[in-house]
């Protein structure tokens, strides 16, 4: 009796061996899988590190992309934004791009230069054709800022349009989530 209960034992901890260097395995996977970026590379003129990842805020209907990149050491945000109807305002460089955060901080970039609105025509072959007008309000991000992004979640982007503000789709939690990760793979060198 005490034999089998020693051998059940050794096979509960050899299992339970197994499993912990599994799930240490994926978990690591996890952690590479998570910090892909869409470009990973050395400039060519510069030689300084390029990344960027992208990402959508928003459903099918109505959304919005943000781009974050790091050239060096500097990072930067571009927040694509669209709305209907042909909108001739131009974002005035020094207007600021506001991140609202789950933990209640607003964080925000200051736009390097004047961002006038890209027209687009959708829908040319029926009588009543869409304008879309779009921005693409570029800034730098401080480090502290790149800290904030990835220890809370984005709520909502807010910039001014013509006087108006002009609020991002609610980001749902796996694109808030998105960000956090990408602040995160960033700041992680």
């Amino acid at each position: 009796m005490v034999n089998f209960e020693k051998n059940y034992f050794m096979k509960s901890c050899k299992l339970l061996a197994f499993f912990l260097l599994l799930t240490a395995l994926s978990s690591t996977q996890a952690i590479a899988q998570k910090c892909k970026f869409d470009i990973d590379k050395k400039d060519d003129f510069s030689n300084e590190h390029v990344r960027g990842a992208k990402f959508k805020v928003g459903d099918f209907f109505y959304s919005w992309w943000i781009l974050i990149e790091q050239k060096g050491t500097k990072y930067y945000m571009t927040v694509q934004s669209a709305t209907t109807g042909k909108i001739d305002d131009i974002i005035p460089k020094g207007s600021k791009v506001m991140l609202k955060l789950d933990n209640g901080k607003i964080k925000s970039y200051i736009l390097s230069e004047d961002c006038v609105p890209n027209h687009n025509v959708i829908n040319t072959n029926t009588a009543n054709p869409t304008i879309t007008s779009t921005w693409l309000p570029k800034g730098e991000l401080s480090k502290d800022d790149m800290v904030a992004l990835s220890q809370s979640e984005l709520v909502v982007i807010r910039m001014n349009v013509g006087g108006k503000d002009f609020d991002s789709p609610k980001p749902s939690g796996k694109e808030a989530r998105k960000l956090m990760q990408s602040a995160n793979c960033f700041l992680a060198d």
